[in-house]
């Protein structure tokens, strides 16, 4: 039949001219005309070891006006296809849509087609060559008289000599093929064309999975290449030229005889200094890569995305091999952009929950500590022993946002001679981060431990000073899971903390008084510099400012029990966690904002000798979320 002499063909130039095909299977059409539907839509079928026609042709579902939405899987355990066909239609504007073809099994099949519409169109078909399966020839997405958009081919295991044809018509655009790792193409990997004198790279896209090797490529604008098993001497694609009797038609030879980046963009994922793109075999008739001034190469791992634009004018040659050397020789490429993944803001994120939680643990000390080393020693002249415990949980807004949940302790000794009441004492705390950003969220612990010291001094009509000053070591441990992969890193910082605070207390009766305060608090984190999966991590300095201005009405319960309730004003200045990855800087989280506080308490002293405080507190603005504290006093 003249469907199987075209198709056998060996002269490549004769099979690859669809409209010499399209025209050889039009008129064969009718031999098959008892077995069509007049629209094939939406079958599944499964063919394990099918008769073939006479002509050693196998048909999925056929329609004679549509054929779309079937999907098709073709297992072979034995013998050989001339042909194999996902969907199929045959009358003048037909359409083959959306069919799927999946090859499976030890198959072997000479030509695929995820659809063919040899009068009208082909879009939207998928043929997908599983990895034990051997098309003898050639694979096509879609082929049609008119248009061929949007086809599919996924290979996953060997291809011959006419190779791998995402779409083939008149009109071609949003061709997809994806190449697995392992798999091999002996001939072209051609993103679409109408023939292969006139291959068209509108919107095309190969990805490739590597390590892949093919005969060579073309007519693809996007190229995507994982690099996750390429190093130093397997590239991700190997191109060999090994159907040498196709490349060398004539007038074939300057299409197909390089590897063709003009007008692409390569896309590489899990780049890695070191590993080798693509690379050209010694023996390969193709003969180099050939990039223009419009070829860009986009690295794209887990923290950085750098793009290197081809400063060339015209088609240049830059050899056999696409690595490392090829993107940092300046006179074939300029590294035009370099900045951090938006989802590894995560990394610092953590840095900024740690200076979060060393700026809660400076507000402790100024409302909890002052007020407790104040009634350890209300009653006692010399020194008296005291602790507190607060624990909550915050929501920061920081760009991205952080959540944090945390405890903080402290305990000390206290001592007053009438005006002054001063303090030691030494501190903890421990803290759990998780931040978010884009759908991605990353995890980090954090703690503590330090010594301070704290006074207050009140003068004659009400007006008082407060101030603290410690210091001491906090540490974090971080784990991220990305969609390229997993990142971890441990650091320790020194940490320092102050404030100065004053107010005036306006007493309304013996048991009722309103206090007006103010207050500034410093907290300093140290920079440090660690790896991050083999890449350097760096860490700056965070300085946080903080401003507060509140009241807070205290009165008497009853003899055993007296309470708060207070409102205040938080602004906090800086509080920048500035970093980089690999010397590219990341997105810049800060504690930088204004938040609203509300506050009650009460002290429960049922003794001269046992006293209780309780207390909570809320936030609102930047800073979002509660927290409770516990002091507990012993007089001795």
């Amino acid at each position: 039949m003249m469907v199987k002499q075209t198709v056998r063909a060996k002269s490549m130039l004769k099979k690859a001219y669809l409209a010499i095909l399209v025209a050889s299977l039009t008129a064969t059409t009718g031999a098959f005309a008892a077995d069509y539907t007049l629209s094939a839509i939406e079958n599944a079928l499964t063919a394990n070891n099918p008769d073939a026609a006479a002509s050693g042709t196998w048909f999925g579902p056929r329609g004679k006006n549509t054929n779309s939405a079937n999907n098709v899987t073709l297992n072979l355990q034995s013998g050989v296809l001339d042909e194999a066909f996902g969907g199929y239609t045959a009358t003048d504007n037909g359409m083959a849509h959306g069919n799927t073809l999946t090859v499976s099994g030890k198959s072997v099949v000479d030509t695929v087609y995820g659809g063919f519409a040899p009068n009208g169109q082909a879009n939207n078909n998928t043929v997908i060559v599983e990895k034990a399966a051997l098309i003898s020839g050639q694979v096509v997405g879609g082929a049609a008289l008119t248009t061929a958009n949007g086809n599919t081919v996924i290979i996953n295991g060997k291809v011959g000599d006419y190779g791998v044809l995402g779409g083939a018509a008149e009109k071609t655009s949003g061709n997809t093929v994806i190449l697995g790792a392992g798999a091999e193409v002996s001939g072209a990997v051609i993103g679409a064309g109408f023939d292969i004198f006139n291959p068209n790279a509108a919107a095309n896209t190969l990805t490739v999975n590597g390590p892949a090797t093919v005969g060579t490529i073309t007519a693809f604008n996007v190229i995507n290449l994982d690099l996750k098993n390429a190093d130093g001497k397997t590239a991700a694609l190997t191109v060999n030229g090994a159907a040498k009797n196709f490349f060398e038609g004539p007038g074939v030879t300057d299409v197909y005889n390089k590897v063709d980046l003009a007008d692409t963009t390569v896309n590489l994922v899990n780049y890695r200094e070191g590993k080798t793109i693509i690379t050209v075999s010694d023996n390969a008739y193709i003969k180099g890569i050939n990039i223009n001034g419009e070829t860009k190469v986009v690295s794209d791992d887990i923290y950085v995305k750098d793009t290197w634009s081809a400063k060339v004018e015209g088609d240049t040659d830059i050899g056999s091999t696409l690595n490392d050397a090829t993107l940092n020789d300046e006179s074939l490429f300029a590294r035009t952009q370099e900045v951090s993944q938006e989802n590894v803001t995560t990394l610092s994120d953590a840095v900024l929950g740690a200076a979060a939680l060393v700026n809660q643990s400076a507000e402790f000390i100024a409302n909890d500590g002052i007020k407790a080393m104040r009634d350890a020693t209300a009653d006692v002249y010399g020194l008296a022993p005291f602790g507190a415990l607060v624990g909550g949980y915050s929501e920061y807004q920081t760009g991205s946002h952080v959540d944090l949940s945390s405890v903080h302790a402290l305990v000390g000794i206290a001592g007053n001679n009438g005006a002054l009441t001063s303090a030691v004492y030494a501190e903890l705390g421990y803290g759990a981060s998780t931040s978010h950003v884009h759908g991605v969220s990353a995890d980090a612990d954090h703690d503590y431990y330090g010594i301070g010291v704290a006074g207050r001094y009140e003068f004659d009509g009400n007006t008082y000073l407060d101030a603290s000053l410690h210091i001491g070591n906090t540490s974090t441990d971080f784990d991220g899971s990305y969609a390229e992969g997993i990142a971890s890193y441990d650091i320790d910082q020194l940490y320092v903390g102050a404030h100065l605070g004053g107010g005036y207390v306006i007493d309304f009766s013996d048991t009722l008084n309103l206090d007006i305060y103010g207050r500034y608090t410093y907290t300093y984190t140290d920079s440090d510099d660690t790896q991050v999966d083999g890449e350097r991590f760096k860490i700056d300095a965070v300085n946080t400012h903080a401003l507060r201005l509140g009241t807070r009405l205290n009165g008497y319960l009853n003899e055993f029990a007296q309470g708060y309730v207070g409102l205040a004003v938080d602004q906090v200045i800086d509080g920048d966690a500035e970093s980089a990855i690999s010397g590219v800087a990341l997105d810049m989280p800060s504690l930088e904002g204004t938040s609203g506080i509300a506050e009650v308490g009460v002290a429960f002293r049922p003794n001269d000798k046992v006293q209780i405080n309780l207390g909570a507190k809320g936030y609102v603005g930047d800073r979002r979320g509660v927290q409770g504290s516990l002091i507990g006093l012993y007089t001795f």
